[in-house]
């Protein structure tokens, strides 16, 4: 058993193809439901000597198209409800 996030289901598929697996929500407890959820952060060191690359960089990397093509090969939720699939 693990507790992972919803990214496991396309890791399993493409890496596990043959086994056999349950996927189950977490059990509700005195607080109510639970989840999980993981969050990636990006920086841009102040002097960075190229921080309109940088920029641009992570604008590319948080664009729709790119966020929608990262959770259809890796089988994870979208950030916002607008780009559920």
């Amino acid at each position: 058993m693990t507790i992972e996030g919803n990214w496991i289901t396309g890791s399993l598929s493409a890496d596990y193809p043959d086994v056999n697996y349950t996927v189950v929500e977490l059990p509700e407890g005195s607080a109510g439901k639970g989840t999980i959820h993981f969050t990636n952060g990006w920086g841009i060191a102040a002097d960075s000597p190229n921080q309109k690359g940088a920029i641009d960089l992570v604008e590319y990397l948080t664009s729709d198209d790119v966020v929608m093509d990262f959770a259809k090969s890796f089988g994870i939720m979208p950030e916002h409800m607008k780009n559920c699939f």
